[in-house]
């Protein structure tokens, strides 16, 4: 039974491996890298991490490895890179990793099948070589002319199934090269719809959102849909396009915020709206073959219809609610609108209170309130947000308690879309 921990900021790795007869996994998935060491602290007794370099901790990845190999240098460490770097790899294969792999494009089977190997390929190989060892003994101590030749077939027999082992190696690795392309090619976006009253937070939330994305390697797209009263520029630092929105060449209206996070905006230069619909949907659902996740960041109330759309086309929405009384009856007209007016699920909202302070409305009344609804949670109030935005909100994530929230949020979301079948 190996026993295995994951490190990845991807629960579905960690509750598939589960299912693994021979696998146990000793705890939920990690989300920073100290807590790798605070359980090996207690719990020595593991063959397996499996651990993205891109997860959040004040410690660098190097100094990482050395932490953990100091607990416990039989650990079998398998990596996720972002991006082939020469000078990392050189360090990860001098420090001994067993396995190192590239932004977490790899089917489950896979990966069970690595670790697997670890034991069954190097049996294989101990096996042939004592059954050699032991020919070339018998061979030196029998002076039969005859029986030497007979052992020498038996030799090369066995050299041949050495030979067939090492080829069937080389093969899977072509193999898992073959099954990581066509897995980046059958790749289907899941898009999150984000919608509320006005000033209750939903750009701030989709930017963030999106950054807590970025440590599972998935490759995400924020788009702008809010044609009156567009923001996310603003809040990013970052100049539009002067083009107008084109589903023929979409390209013109990305802007690359990082190497994981794109922005999709100027929208706003379309004023038809049935044009705009039209267009839209059909950009997005081209866009969901290139990125893991498409956050969309709505119109408050004035293009309700628009938005009704976007919730469609949806694989989850997150209804965005302030905590005090006169948000709260903004929240449930607003609710009350899109589920008789547009016919929309109710199932389809998914509830998140923003701003919760200790003067807001008592958690367990707002459930009440918002009983028909299914809750993911609240975000506390924090001042530090302003500071953010007015900062172009570039190091939102160096506060830990505001990564904690998202990365929390970010785990729901993912349980979320494994509970309903989409992931």
């Amino acid at each position: 039974m190996k026993k295995i921990i994951t490190a990845i900021g991807n629960e579905k790795l960690n509750l598939e491996l589960r299912k693994e007869n021979n696998i146990e996994i000793l705890s939920e998935d990690i989300q920073y890298k100290e807590g790798i060491l605070e359980l090996l602290e207690n719990n020595q007794n593991i063959d397996f991490i499996i651990l993205n370099s891109l997860l959040p901790g004040n410690i660098d990845i190097k100094e990482l490895i050395i932490k953990i190999n100091n607990i416990n240098k039989n650990i079998k460490i398998i990596i996720f890179l972002d991006e082939p770097n020469d000078e990392i790899k050189k360090y990860l294969l001098d420090n001994k990793i067993y396995k190192i792999l590239f932004n977490n494009e790899i089917e489950i089977k896979d990966l069970v099948k690595i670790i697997n190997n670890d034991q069954s390929n190097n049996e294989d190989l101990k096996e042939e070589i004592e059954k050699l060892k032991k020919i070339i003994l018998n061979n030196e101590n029998n002076s039969n002319l005859k029986n030497k030749k007979i052992n020498n077939k038996t030799k090369i027999k066995f050299t041949d199934k050495l030979i067939k082992l090492l080829r069937t190696k080389i093969n899977s690795k072509k193999q898992l090269q073959y099954n990581l392309r066509e897995q980046n090619n059958k790749n289907i976006g899941k898009i999150i719809c984000l919608i509320g009253p006005p000033g209750v937070g939903k750009s701030i939330l989709s930017i963030n959102l999106g950054k807590s994305y970025m440590y599972s390697n998935n490759k995400i797209l924020i788009i702008d849909a809010d044609c009156i009263n567009n923001s996310l520029n603003v809040i990013l630092g970052i100049k539009i396009f002067s083009e107008k929105i084109n589903n023929k060449n979409y390209s013109n209206n990305i802007i690359k915020i990082n190497n994981k996070i794109d922005m999709y905006t100027n929208i706003e230069k379309l004023t038809n709206i049935n044009l705009l619909e039209k267009n839209l949907i059909t950009v997005i659902n081209e866009l969901k073959k290139i990125y893991n996740y498409i956050i969309i960041d709505t119109n408050s109330i004035e293009l309700i219809e628009f938005n009704s759309k976007l919730i469609e086309i949806s694989d989850m929405s997150l209804f965005i609610s302030d905590t005090n009384l006169l948000e709260i009856n903004k929240s449930i007209k607003l609710l009350d609108k899109y589920i008789n007016k547009f016919k929309i699920n109710k199932n389809k909202f998914n509830i998140i209170f923003n701003k919760y302070n200790s003067e807001s409305i008592s958690f367990n009344l707002l459930k009440n309130i918002f009983s028909e609804f299914n809750i993911i949670g609240f975000f506390k109030y924090n001042k530090k947000y302003n500071k953010l935005i007015n900062k172009n909100n570039k190091n939102s994530f160096l506060d830990k308690k505001i990564r904690k929230e998202y990365l929390k949020l970010n785990s729901l979301i993912n349980n979320f879309f494994i509970k309903n079948n989409t992931i």
